[in-house]
């Protein structure tokens, strides 16, 4: 049963990327948007190696990987798998998309995965269509929103397929800060969001 769910993109989520090695028997940094300090907790993973390609188009290059081990150094989360047991498997895959089984992930009541505001379209204060979210970034005083801006149409911005499109064509990205006073509202099911004085950070 797990190997068919695997086969879901929605099964996964992505959460970090594989850094540099760490010693000789396999381990290696995890880069994540969050820059956590803590171990990872979950007892499986998946990988995809970087191709230039979206992160996930289809399981097949997603491989899951079971933890044997994480830890921490130097303030930095450490992981090792099984099947990745020497310096030069775990420099090979420096660069790739990390991911979760969502399942594994619980959640409070009104907590959402940080992960899951990318695709979400944004709007500002009187209804105007802004872009959609295509990366989240934690600078380390806050977390920022990348949106990608179009030129959509309001029919448009209503196809959903239009704007993921706009994700992958746009021309102008800007950052927004992901603070309670900049956020009207945000709607993590229907992924919207809008924002509040955006004009001041478009420039």
């Amino acid at each position: 049963m797990t190997a068919k769910k695997e086969q879901d993109p929605d099964y996964w989520l992505l959460f970090a990327e594989a850094g540099i090695p760490h010693g000789i028997k396999g381990a290696f940094f995890l880069m994540t948007s969050d820059r956590r300090t803590e171990a990872v907790e979950y007892g499986r993973v998946g990988i995809s190696l970087p191709s230039g390609a979206q992160p996930i188009q289809g399981a097949a290059e997603i491989r899951p990987f079971r933890v044997r081990q994480s830890y921490t150094s130097g303030g930095r989360s450490v992981i090792a798998l099984e099947g990745i047991d020497t310096r030069e498997s775990a420099e090979a895959l420096l660069g790739s998309n990390m991911y979760i089984p969502r399942e594994d992930v619980q959640l409070e009541a009104g907590e959402f995965l940080v992960g899951d505001l990318v695709g979400t379209s944004a709007f500002d204060e009187h209804g105007t269509f802004l872009g959609s979210v295509i990366a989240v970034h934690n600078f380390g005083a806050q977390v920022n929103l990348e949106i990608g801006s179009s030129s959509s149409s309001e029919e448009e911005t209503k196809n959903v397929a239009v704007q993921q499109a706009s994700i992958a064509i746009a021309s102008k990205t800007f950052y927004f800060p992901f603070l309670d006073q900049f956020i009207l509202k945000h709607d993590p099911v229907a992924k919207v969001i809008v924002l509040k004085n955006s004009s001041e950070f478009m420039d």
